[in-house]
């Protein structure tokens, strides 16, 4: 039951980062030995394991924390104040009827896009997209985040 307990927890915690922007966001693990730092904009995924969690670096690195050895796990979100005129925009995404295309309305403007599953790993990114429709054919059926800037909506394939 303390496994399954955990594991909801990250879990929780993981999926509320899919709303943060991932260029100012830090996944922040501490351990009875020290301070382990990640920018979340280099890691590829996160994984929840029975012992504990593994977090794998954009470069191929994996590291690995038992649950037992973690004292405190957070995000630790940069913030500053920027006056601005601007309103953001919002968004909102439609699927065509065979489930093969994404179409996003609402961006008007070149925009970053990632699309994360439900365990935390990206699946599909995008860098400039300036488009209105994503092809998700290899996308699996289930349930995804879609990331623009820094605005995000879960979907449905």
């Amino acid at each position: 039951m303390k496994k399954i307990s955990r594991k909801m927890l990250v879990a929780m915690m993981l999926l509320s980062c899919g709303v943060a922007h991932a260029d100012d966001t830090n996944l922040i693990v501490q351990t009875k030995t020290g301070e382990s730092k990640f920018a979340l904009n280099t890691i590829k995924c996160i994984k929840l394991e029975d012992a504990g969690i593994s977090v794998n670096i954009n470069g191929g690195e994996n590291v690995a924390f038992n649950y037992s050895d973690i004292d405190k796990l957070y995000f630790q979100m940069l913030v500053s104040m920027i006056e601005s005129n601007n309103n953001v925009a919002s968004f909102n995404v439609s699927i065509e009827g065979d489930g093969s295309t994404l179409f996003i309305n609402g961006v008007d403007k070149v925009s970053n896009v990632n699309i994360y599953s439900m365990n935390g790993c990206i699946v599909k990114k995008m860098t400039n997209f300036s488009g209105t429709s994503i092809d998700i054919s290899g996308l699996a059926s289930g349930i995804y985040i879609i990331q623009v800037n820094n605005q995000a909506l879960k979907f449905k394939k």
